[in-house]
């Protein structure tokens, strides 16, 4: 993975931008993960402490459901165990003694049937009654009366008398030996007030609400929402949490209800009819609070990183203002060509000493350079650099000195240096300075200068490339010597060593002839029988007089 200083993109920002950037990157992502992990830590919460309290009402009102079916089948059983078989045979006597039972008619809405065991209607309480006669032999809470002798709850339906849903529930009439000899059926109409009403008519929160829903049937039976009345839930599979309620689970959960709204829903069985109550509340509506906590949360820490940005950002610029006033300087030097100043120490911090140990360099430097000049003036060395990108050219000092020009007027462009050699000296000096530009071929030239004064010298030329060869060049540097004096001192030790070669060449000779003449005297005495004088001088030791007397 590269480093993030050596993307493109990040080193082309300031150092304040840069560490302002990454401050904010620190400190948003500790706050962002801070806000993440305390929403979902608080959603957690929130969301359990709200399914429990939804679960304490639900559970409320199923107990209150539950006993009120209770009592309507226990009211429904003690009518029922006062009907006799005679008078279940005698239609006035049956009306009559319905029509006196008005606190069963008061949990019943829309009466009370007598059914015998085909199920056909043969007392109604009713006022007028236009159900007598009528079989309901095949409604389940009808036959599950009369075949199990077990009182039943009815499936909810949409009634094609009432012309409206409805619920009812059914319990058998025994005789005296507790054989089943038919059944009595209350009705309850959920388009009029009921003791269902308290589902109806109440709501869960501002948008929520409650549900009463048949389990066997997957079918609501009422609801706060009106619309909702007699809807069947999602076939098993669709929706796992609506299928975990039908199968008997009684808790708290979030889920998407058959309309798509995310709802926090708690269940509730009723075990007297095998209903469950559920309490829904959107969950836009229950987490509204924490949203809201969120949303001042997420604002300030926007606000805090506009404040920790802005004060990083002024940190930055008065912390590294020494080290931003010194490139300033720098820079300005470097574009005036003036002689390097110490910088000023403005604080006791790192960057004084930066600034400190950068003065401190500069002596060291601006020793190095005064010794450099000394010995440029006396090698009679000037040094240049030209960069490609601004096509500028910097000559030292001595290459002014060399030329005889003024050092105020800067160096000459390159166009201009046809004026300072010879011509057919300047047309090599071109070429090679091309070749150098293109392949970064270092150059050595012997060239001819021209003074200002009109005087020639012989100046050594060489040039590199930054580059190195085999590549374009982007910056050129070298050196320029007047060796005039050099070629002037060479020429005349060359004629020194041309006449010591002469003058040894006429010693030899004249060498050779003594040696000559020494040979033919020493010829002519042999001749003479006179002794060899010249002997000792030609490496032998001279004769012995007496001997040879």
């Amino acid at each position: 993975m590269p480093h993030l200083k050596n993307l493109p993109f990040f080193r082309r920002w300031s150092l304040k931008t840069r560490v302002t950037l990454f401050t904010l990157i620190i400190f948003v992502s500790g706050i962002w993960a801070l806000a993440f992990y305390a929403s979902r830590a608080l959603h957690a919460d929130i969301g359990r402490l709200l399914g429990d309290q939804q679960f304490s009402t639900v559970s409320f009102m199923a107990a209150e459901v539950d006993e009120a079916v209770d009592d309507r089948l226990k009211a429904l059983e003690l009518v029922a165990s006062r009907l006799t078989p005679t008078v279940m045979n005698d239609a006035e006597a049956l009306d009559a003694f319905l029509k006196a039972r008005p606190a069963a008619q008061a949990m019943f809405n829309a009466g009370i049937l007598a059914l015998d065991l085909e199920g056909k209607a043969i007392g109604d309480s009713a006022i007028p009654t236009d159900r007598l006669g009528v079989n309901y032999g095949d409604r389940d809470y009808v036959a599950g009366a009369l075949r199990t002798g077990k009182p039943t709850v009815g499936r909810p339906v949409l009634s094609k008398i009432l012309r409206s849903p409805s619920i009812s529930m059914a319990v058998p009439i025994r005789d005296a030996q507790g054989k089943v000899i038919g059944a009595l059926a209350g009705l309850i109409n959920l388009a009029k007030p009921s003791f269902l009403s308290k589902i109806t008519d109440n709501t869960y929160g501002r948008t929520g609400g409650y549900l009463l829903i048949a389990r066997p049937q997957r079918q609501i039976i009422t609801a706060t929402d009106k619309s909702r009345i007699m809807e069947i839930l999602p076939a098993p599979g669709i929706n796992p949490l609506i299928d975990r309620f039908v199968q008997g689970y009684e808790g708290s959960a979030i889920l998407f209800n058959p309309r798509g709204q995310e709802v926090l829903a708690s269940a509730k069985t009723i075990p007297a009819a095998d209903w469950y109550v559920v309490a829904t509340l959107p969950t836009q509506e229950a987490f509204a609070p924490l949203n809201d906590l969120l949303r001042r949360l997420l604002l300030t820490t926007a606000l805090l990183t506009l404040v920790a940005g802005g004060l990083t950002w002024w940190m930055m610029l008065h912390q590294l203002n020494p080290m931003f006033s010194a490139v300033t300087a720098l820079t300005s030097v470097a574009q005036t060509n003036q002689p390097l100043q110490p910088l000023p120490v403005t604080s006791r911090d790192e960057i004084g000493e930066l600034i400190g140990g950068f003065n401190r360099l500069l002596g060291t430097i601006g020793q190095r350079e005064t010794m450099l000049a000394r010995t440029e003036r006396i090698a009679h060395l000037g040094s240049w650099t030209w960069d490609a990108a601004t096509d500028t050219v910097q000559w030292s000092d001595e290459l002014f000195r060399i030329f005889q020009l003024n050092p105020g007027k800067g160096a000459p462009s390159f166009a201009e240096h046809q004026t300072l050699y010879f011509p057919e000296d300047f047309q090599r000096l071109k070429v090679a300075v091309g070749v150098t530009i293109k392949e970064g071929i270092p150059y050595e030239l012997e060239l001819r200068a021209i003074r200002k004064d009109g005087e020639a010298r012989i100046c050594l030329a060489r040039g590199y490339s930054e580059t190195g060869p085999g590549k374009p060049a982007t910056r050129l540097f070298g050196s320029l010597q007047d060796i005039t004096e050099l070629k002037q001192a060479e020429e005349k030790l060359r004629l020194k060593i041309v006449e010591l070669q002469r003058w040894h060449d006429v010693t030899l000779d004249r060498e050779e002839r003594v040696q000559e003449l020494k040979r033919e005297v020493n010829d002519l005495l042999i001749r003479q029988g006179k002794p060899n004088r010249y002997a000792s001088q030609e490496g032998k030791p001279p004769p012995d007089k007496n001997r040879t007397r």
